[in-house]
């Protein structure tokens, strides 16, 4: 019963280590500041239900939970990706999105990608423009603190 929270790889490496199926992203890679909507599953659930039904919340990545495992409950997810946060056993959880990045490590992030954005056909000005400032990435980690601090 020891919370458990993977990071972006660490929740792929949680999802296939427990049955599900990771890839590339068919759609290729998902960068910046993004919206992403919780399930109803997130409402009971001890890290989740604290955020808002929509959220925005910092990406970068390229590979993608393709398969949850069996047992996992879908916790949030958009359009562009159907999976990114996840629970099992209500104490071991997945976030596609990454809860430690600031603004500015997004944007440093694309600028140090600038190249290869390029070559994937996005537009880095776009890109850095779109970027907003979210705080649910802060508030999500004080909430696994939390949770870890109750056991």
């Amino acid at each position: 019963q020891i919370p458990v929270l993977g990071i972006c790889y660490g929740h792929q490496l949680i999802a296939e280590a427990l049955g599900g199926k990771i890839d590339f992203h068919p759609g290729g890679r998902e960068i910046g500041t993004v919206k992403i909507t919780r399930t109803t599953a997130a409402e009971e659930d001890p890290l989740f239900s604290l955020l808002p039904g929509t959220l925005m919340v910092h990406v970068a990545h390229a590979q993608s939970v393709i398969n949850l495992p069996k047992e996992a409950k879908l916790l949030a997810k958009n359009d562009f990706e159907p999976h990114h946060a996840f629970v099992i056993d209500n104490h071991i959880w997945g976030v596609q999105f990454h809860p430690e990045f600031t603004t500015e490590i997004t944007k440093a992030y694309i600028l140090e990608l600038e190249s290869t954005l390029q070559k994937e056909g996005f537009n880095i000005l776009q890109l850095i423009s779109s970027l907003s400032t979210s705080h649910y990435g802060t508030i999500s980690l004080r909430r696994f603190y939390e949770i870890c601090s109750q056991g």
